[in-house]
């Protein structure tokens, strides 16, 4: 017999118990292959790739909590089904029973569930932990408070949403839109700034992902680094949710349940963040064809937003033929137009912002020019340089910038990239990409290449912060592969200080950006942040020039070659008769197009090299006929 006193209802908690079991076997199954039987996995595959919190393998630990949410927005989709049929409604409201231990029933049965989960698979892997080191109660516990933060925060926040949405599809997108909202959003905003706008390109995944719960808390898992204050704070949403659920409980109207929405506020909220979604998405995809031309842009903005509230209505009312809710169409026009144009108000102030000189502490931009050799990620383009004047001639060289036409990879004409990155003295980061055509790309680095400035670039170069990069010398077998010798730490310290050196003291000139060879040196870097989360990963390519003596002496001290002429590119060696301009035959693509070019001897002039006749300045030209021409100056 069910006591007055009780806090729930044995009958209900069996009838919703049923409604979600079969959920619950799938999960303890699941549970049981990700957790306790990824031991016996690793112990095959031999690996032992074990966290240092909880138990189970790293491997399969991301898994296992992706499941757990999926669980746990399915659960409290199918045991809230009362809120949905007009018919279980009003059998179970018509029950001896007040609504907050209906609630309190619902919380009660999912949680006797997980936890009857979280006691089987923890009790076995415990004795697996007979035969597996690496298992025992403290990572048991850990997992289970765990598991039981994100099942609470995914339910509360499911039942939440169910009482306040009246049928399952609204209820299933709803949810997950929810969840994951911000990054969503977030990446459609700057999505569409950078779309419609100039220079914007960077995303703030890392303020994205912290703000969307669902994202965060995976990163804990496969970083295996969990923070205590964010998981309390993930905790008190949860508990604020469970409140929330109950105040929304008492006051909900049964008459309400052939609604769609139990509240027509929520109602507004729901389908405006649905709304704004899909006509974000909607206008982007078609909008990015029309960039140039903001009417029409606007146009496809409010078609994609008319077919979103046609779907969302069809939903709602169950129905492909709907009754058009003019009142409802213009509100939430108007909501979501407001909106986008804050949206688009935000984007023309990001691209218009260009920070004042005097709170600028560094700045890295593209100086490709100076130095074809350091082409595309480059360590020059990277090198943050303080100097004032360096700092004022980049600003104001981004003022004409800003003001250029926005380059078309479609058109005949050519389009390079600028990148400007400021780095503010409270330590903000604004950076700027643009896509130009030439004639713009031209002007920016003639304003920006100046002497006083490359002076000032390749004295802040500082290549002590690579000594923990993996570096190798990269060497071309042929067209399309290359091999490398790896660096190790002795010989890092000694390259670096030779490379640091070469560069500084070689003059910018396009003789020497001419002689190429086959060998370059590779930085390959990681940026790693305190929670061992990788923020920025890649490498830069660093050619070493014909010219460069003290690098190729270093690769011949190191046995990595024999003689300086080993360094050539392969290919037939030509001389290019006395008057030719260099200026004139670089972008040559065939020895075919220089009148009077004479075939030598290639051992002959691998002699000349290794005689160390040489000289960017020389009047005698040397081409090397590879797919990658390289020109080379004798005395």
């Amino acid at each position: 017999m069910q006591l007055k006193t009780s806090l729930w209802n044995k009958a209900l908690f069996r009838n919703l118990s049923r409604n979600i079991m079969f959920l619950t076997v799938i999960n303890i199954i699941c549970t049981f292959i990700l957790v306790p039987f990824s031991y016996f996995m690793m112990d095959v595959e031999g690996t032992n790739n074990i966290s240092k919190y909880i138990i189970g393998s790293l491997n399969t630990a991301g898994l296992y909590f992706f499941g757990a949410m999926i669980y746990a927005g399915l659960s409290g989709i199918f045991i809230t089904y009362f809120f949905k049929g007009q018919g279980a409604s009003d059998f179970i409201h018509s029950l001896p029973i007040k609504r907050y231990r209906i609630l309190n029933t619902v919380y009660l049965t999912y949680f006797t569930h997980v936890l009857l989960n979280l006691l089987i698979n923890g009790v076995i892997t415990l004795i697996f932990g007979i035969k597996f080191n690496g298992i025992n109660i403290e990572k048991v516990l850990i997992w289970v408070l765990l598991s039981l933060l994100i099942h609470l925060f995914i339910f509360s926040l499911t039942v939440l949403l169910g009482l306040l949405i009246n049928n399952y599809l609204s209820h299933t997108v709803g949810t997950i839109a929810l969840l994951i909202s911000p990054v969503i959003m977030g990446t459609l905003i700057y999505t569409t700034h950078m779309v419609l706008f100039k220079g914007l390109s960077e995303y703030p995944t890392v303020l994205l992902n912290d703000i969307t719960i669902p994202v965060k808390f995976m990163e804990f898992v496969i970083a295996d680094r969990y923070h205590f204050v964010y998981l309390i704070v993930v905790f008190v949403i949860s508990i604020v949710m469970i409140a929330l659920s109950y105040y929304a409980y008492m006051r909900r109207k049964n008459e309400r349940i052939n609604e769609p929405y139990a509240n027509q506020f929520i109602y507004l909220i729901i389908y405006f963040i649905m709304l704004f979604i899909a006509t974000m998405l909607g206008g982007l995809i078609f909008s990015s064809l029309f960039s140039e031309m903001k009417i029409i842009s606007l146009i496809i903005y409010a078609i994609a937003f008319t077919v979103a509230f046609i779907l969302m209505e069809m939903i709602s009312q169950k129905s492909a033929r709907i009754t058009f809710d003019k009142r409802l169409y213009i509100t939430s026009f108007a909501i979501v137009a407001a909106a986008l144009i804050l949206v688009f108000i935000s984007g023309y102030m990001r691209e218009q912002f260009i920070p004042d000189k005097k709170e600028i502490s560094s700045v890295a931009t593209t100086f490709e020019d100076a130095n074809q050799i350091y082409m595309n990620q480059s360590l020059l383009n990277d090198t943050k340089v303080s100097n004032q004047a360096f700092i004022d001639s980049v600003v104001d060289a981004h003022k004409q910038l800003k003001n250029a036409k926005k380059g078309v990879y479609n058109n005949d004409v050519a389009v390079r990239t600028i990148h400007i990155q400021y780095i503010m003295n409270n330590g903000r980061v604004v950076d700027r990409n643009y896509e130009v055509f030439e004639k713009d790309y031209d002007n920016y680095i003639k304003r920006v290449n100046t002497e006083d400035n490359m002076k000032a670039l390749v004295t802040a170069l500082d290549l002590s912060k690579h000594k923990k990069d993996q570096i190798s010398i990269t060497h071309e077998v042929n067209n399309d592969s290359f091999t490398g010798d790896s660096m190790n730490n002795k010989q890092k310290e000694k390259l670096i200080k030779v490379l640091e050196t070469s560069i500084k003291e070689r003059s910018f000139n396009s003789n020497l950006e001419a002689g190429k060879t086959k060998y370059s040196i590779t930085f390959d870097y990681e940026h790693v942040k305190s929670n061992g989360m990788v923020t920025e990963s890649g490498s830069y390519d660093v050619p070493i020039s014909i010219y460069d003596t003290k690098l190729i002496q270093f690769l011949i001290d190191e046995e990595i070659i024999s003689e300086p002429s080993d360094v050539l590119k392969d290919g037939n060696v030509y001389e290019l008769p006395r008057k030719t301009s260099f200026e004139h035959v670089r972008n040559i693509e065939t020895i075919n197009e220089v009148k009077g070019a004479k075939k030598i001897d290639r051992k002959e002039f691998k002699r000349m090299v290794n005689a160390q006749q040489i000289d960017s300045k020389g009047q005698r030209i040397f081409v090397i006929d590879s797919p990658e021409k390289s020109f080379i100056f004798i005395k």
